[in-house]
Order: C-alpha cells, then sequence, then structure tokens
C-alpha cells in the first residue's frame, strides 16, 4: 500500500508503474482543487488487503469503505473510490482489479459504480 499526500509523493512509483499516470493525473487535478483536504491510497497487492487499512482517519473494514463510499469507477485496470471521513477530508482509494481482489469486494464495487 503506498499513500500518496502530494504530488512530491510520486517519486514511490517509477514511471513505468501500471498505475503511475493515473495516480499522478489524480495528484495533480486534486492537489489544485482541494489541497490538504485528503490524500491517495494505491492498493495493488493481496498482501496490501490482508494488512487491512492503518490509516489515523480509517477505522472501518473494507467492506464498510466500500459500501460507506461516495461511489466508484473503473479507470485503466483500477477501481477508484472516494472516502469522506467527514465534511472536509477524504481519501480517494485506487485498488487494483486483479484476480487476487475478493469477490464480494469486487462485486461490491461493481454495485458502486457511478
Amino acid at each position: 500500500m503506498k499513500i500518496f499526500k502530494s504530488i512530491a509523493d510520486l517519486n514511490q512509483l517509477d514511471s513505468s508503474y501500471p498505475a503511475y499516470t493515473i495516480v499522478k493525473q489524480h495528484l495533480v487535478r486534486m492537489g489544485d482543487l482541494y489541497p490538504g483536504n485528503g490524500y491517495l491510497v494505491l492498493v495493488d497487492s493481496l498482501n496490501d488487503f490482508d494488512q487491512g487499512l492503518k490509516l489515523p482517519e480509517v477505522k472501518r473494514s473494507w467492506g464498510d469503505i466500500i459500501h460507506l463510499s461516495e461511489g466508484c469507477v473503473k479507470q485503466d485496470g483500477y477501481y477508484k473510490l472516494f472516502y469522506a471521513t467527514n465534511n472536509s477530508f477524504g481519501i480517494c482509494l485506487f485498488i487494483k482489479n486483479a484476480d487476487w481482489l475478493d469477490d464480494s469486494l469486487r462485486k461490491a464495487m461493481e454495485e458502486h459504480l457511478i
């Protein structure tokens, strides 16, 4: 799991990494619109799910986060969800649509597609 709070955090990924472009686009767009009001979490392995979200702003299960998200879209092999923790802070989750993804979580994200 990788956490991106600013464009400077993009150095965690090599420019050839599959999610690099969509992460960069999001960080640029959201940094301009809502600086300091949230961040992005990239989830791209089974290990990331097994560890769970260890974020101070999120004390919920993956299923809860998906069901309480503001919606979901698919882009370049990732599900993108926005989870609002309160009226002024949110976390965007990019979750890889891979074989290791639990079928019930995939189904829940598919049901939340907007």
